[in-house]
């Protein structure tokens, strides 16, 4: 009957293209240029991780950036803060207190850190707490800006800053207010060279002005926003420019250029109405040139990712785990690292590796094949590629459908299976091909899922309809 290359948007079912619907553990790509395929695009296999470390205690948060104590990673971890070599052994650097998420930020070649409410700072293998009185205690937010370490005072719209280039001494000058709306800064970010000051219900924006310290910053004129942010920690700032974060309305936006864009999704907005918000964790990484968004959530089993490129979600879950672990992320030594508030352990994240640190990974794809006519689905051949597998092992997938172009929930009811063997690595020609489907509705089309739980890397092209082989 036809041929249906994978299609890159979720949101034009009137294409004869296969439209993804929900993927999880699995992401878009575009082809290579290199490469001869039907389609412009496949679905592949999201990165595995590996266990690289493990530390004295469960992680608080990750931190590296060029330029910065040479680029080292760091991790806080239980009661200390850890520099972790590019042999992935870490060494104590600094005791920490509290055990809420840890803030980390670049001076220059110093590192800040905000821990329990607590600032100090890592000057080479120096640790100093910041014992001014001038600074801001307990703290609830730590950044760096003109020079200069930030932070906003815990429950007030008050935040100071440091001297410049002197992280230990803060003036008693060195003090404003986000006077628009009284509301609590959360969290502050400088972004796209503008320092952002995220309150509860409003966003207020500076700019460094060069002037004294009493004069050092001022807020950019008609920069007032009625949007604040859910959490502090589910700012991320993405590689590829600009941040992302959680708004105080339950939306995703994306931040930059003096604009948060919301990142519109329907049912992703309703189902962060109903988690932990305030406990949000955001994480960023980058494939390449493409940048992607994380949040991990306190209980949730699936964690939303963004794809910069496609500007759609995915989801990540780790197998028969009641919550998806990944909630920090940082780039370092020529690799992702990630690790997750609830462990000691510190992952390779990579699309090289097929499993999560020994555990399967169960990668679905539901994708909508359109019809024009009532049609009887005979035979339906998956257009994919496979690599990865163990000597003698023929990997599997289960294909679920729905004939009348249901939604997520009536396709899983059904639990109707057809399995079929993926082919061996480096063959291209091969077509996995089930068959009787029954017969499809006009004008709602075929659902399909396809499961794959083998520790495997794969590329979905497309699907044969009705083209199936023996």
């Amino acid at each position: 009957m036809a041929y249906f290359p994978v299609a890159s948007r979720a949101d034009d079912r009137r294409s004869r293209a296969l439209t993804p619907i929900r993927l999880n553990n699995v992401m878009l790509e575009p082809q290579p240029a290199d490469v001869a395929a039907r389609s412009s695009y496949a679905i592949v296999n999201a990165p595995g991780r590996e266990c690289i470390a493990r530390l004295p205690g469960n992680v608080r948060g990750l931190f590296s950036e060029p330029g910065c104590q040479g680029g080292r990673l760091f991790a806080a971890a239980g009661a200390g803060l850890y520099v972790v070599s590019g042999a992935w052994s870490p060494s104590l650097a600094a005791p920490l207190g509290g055990s809420d998420v840890v803030q980390m930020t670049a001076l220059r070649d110093q590192l800040g850190v905000l821990a329990g409410g607590a600032i100090g700072v890592l000057n080479g293998a120096t640790w100093s707490p910041v014992t001014d009185v001038d600074a801001p205690s307990p703290a609830a937010s730590l950044t760096s800006s003109a020079l200069r370490l930030i932070a906003a005072r815990d429950q007030s719209d008050l935040w100071g800053w440091s001297k410049a280039g002197l992280p230990l001494d803060w003036d008693s000058a060195g003090i404003a207010a986000d006077i628009s709306r009284p509301d609590p800064i959360v969290v502050q970010s400088e972004i796209d060279g503008d320092l952002w000051s995220f309150g509860a219900r409003s966003t207020q924006i500076w700019r460094a002005t060069g002037g004294a310290e009493a004069e050092a910053f001022a807020p950019v004129p008609g920069s007032t926003r009625q949007l604040g942010v859910l959490a502090r920690n589910s700012l991320a700032h993405l590689g590829s420019g600009g941040a992302m974060v959680l708004g105080s309305d339950g939306v995703v936006y994306r931040v930059g250029a003096g604009q948060m864009s919301p990142i519109v999704d329907e049912s992703l907005t309703a189902s962060l109405s109903a988690l932990s918000a305030p406990g949000a964790l955001g994480a960023s990484f980058a494939v390449g040139a493409r940048a992607f968004y994380g949040l991990r959530f306190i209980g949730a089993a699936l964690a939303p990712y963004y794809d910069v490129a496609f500007g759609r979600w995915f989801t990540r879950s780790r197998y028969n785990r009641p919550t998806y672990d990944v909630g920090f992320i940082a780039q370092c030594y020529g690799e992702t690292v990630c690790a997750g508030p609830d462990d000691p352990f510190l992952w390779r994240q990579s699309r090289d590796v097929f499993d999560d640190d020994g555990d399967p990974i169960l990668r679905e794809m539901t994708v909508h094949v359109p019809f024009k006519d009532d049609s009887s689905v005979d035979s339906i051949g998956l257009d994919i590629t496979v690599r990865g597998q163990s000597m003698g092992v023929t990997p599997k997938a289960l294909l679920t459908f729905s004939r009348d172009g249901g939604n997520q929930q009536s396709l899983d009811a059904l639990g109707i299976e057809r399995e079929v063997d993926l082919p061996a690595a480096g063959n291209h020609s091969a077509r996995p091909t089930a068959w009787r489907f029954g017969r499809a509705e006009r004008g709602k089309g075929f659902l399909l899922s396809i499961k794959i739980t083998d520790a495997i890397g794969f590329a979905l092209n497309g699907v044969f309809v009705n083209e199936g082989r023996p």
